[in-house]
């Protein structure tokens, strides 16, 4: 999988919300629906708040703008499963802060990349740093499922 990483949009709040799955979901049910048999068991029963979670994650992505599926999403999620599911680690890893944990697994750099760029506190850091983890511990199963391997383009930074 060649990636184009993108630096970070800051007009996006960074996602604080872990379950991929529920990010999935989330934007499955804002397109097509087509996913909807195997997403059976992601369970969406939270409070008001938690949508949020999930819809500022799908935001952040480039899935969802303004209450409506992007481009993107209808496209990704008309894909077979695992294609859409491949399309969407492609996607998370793109953003810098992701893909840069997915080499390094240094959550501490995580942690201060936050704080410095998105002006987060401590408190606040270490949350989002966790969907960072979560995220990218997600991918790791989608690559290794796939048999696929990660590499930066050439006009990537990386």
């Amino acid at each position: 999988m060649l990636l184009k990483i993108k630096e970070p949009n800051l007009k996006h709040t960074f996602p604080q919300a872990n379950d991929v799955h529920k990010v999935i979901k989330y934007v499955d049910n804002k397109t097509y629906q087509y996913h909807e048999t195997a997403l059976r068991r992601v369970n969406m029963n939270f409070v008001r708040r938690q949508d949020s979670y999930y819809k500022s994650a799908a935001i952040y992505l480039g899935l969802i703008e303004r209450n409506q599926s992007t481009s993107v999403a209808n496209h990704i999620f008309k894909l077979d499963k695992n294609n859409m599911l491949v399309s969407l680690v492609q996607l998370i890893l793109e953003n810098e802060i992701f893909y840069v944990y997915y080499k390094e697994r240094n959550l501490a750099f995580v942690e201060n990349y936050l704080k410095n760029l998105y002006k987060m506190k401590n408190s606040t850091a270490l949350r989002r740093a966790s969907t960072v983890k979560a995220w990218v511990n997600w991918c790791d199963c989608i690559l290794k499922e796939n048999n696929l391997t990660v590499g930066v383009g050439s006009d990537g930074s990386y």
